[in-house]
């Protein structure tokens, strides 16, 4: 869903939904607030920094793999020193859920004033039902 709000379609068929959803998470990354309505992202202009043959360069994102961008995510994340920690309400739901070995695989993410939950298996939704009924909400 969220490629699809901020790519094109002939976007999602050149580049493929794996490398828009790693490109949208490099620029968050980086400090850009997705949740803006800047709508679309120009990806034509995303550079992603790459380390190849022990040399750092960056590249357009059509020359990235997703492994490469998914490392420049992790290396932009360290190197923010405003990058948020870890939002009040997916510690509570990451909270809750781990109480549930059946919820064990289920994700929690936090973008703008959306919280989502993925991979969700089929026989967790009754435990995935009693583990947010007990849920307390933070304050804010």
């Amino acid at each position: 869903m969220r490629v699809a709000r901020y790519a094109s379609p002939n976007e999602i068929s050149h580049h493929g939904p794996s490398k828009l959803d790693a490109a949208l998470s490099l620029l968050e990354a980086g400090g850009n607030d997705l949740s803006s309505g800047k709508l679309p992202v120009d990806f034509g202009r995303v550079r992603v920094s790459v380390e190849r043959d022990g040399k750092t360069s960056r590249v357009a994102l059509d020359d990235a793999s997703v492994d490469e961008i998914a490392a420049a995510v992790k290396a932009a994340l360290r190197a923010n020193k405003k990058a948020p920690g870890t939002h009040p309400m997916v510690k509570a739901v990451t909270k809750a859920l781990a109480a549930d070995k059946t919820l064990r695989g289920v994700t929690v993410r936090r973008v703008g004033q959306r919280t989502s939950l993925a991979n969700i298996d089929d026989a967790a939704w009754p435990a995935l039902k009693r583990a947010l009924r007990g849920l307390k909400l933070p304050v804010g």
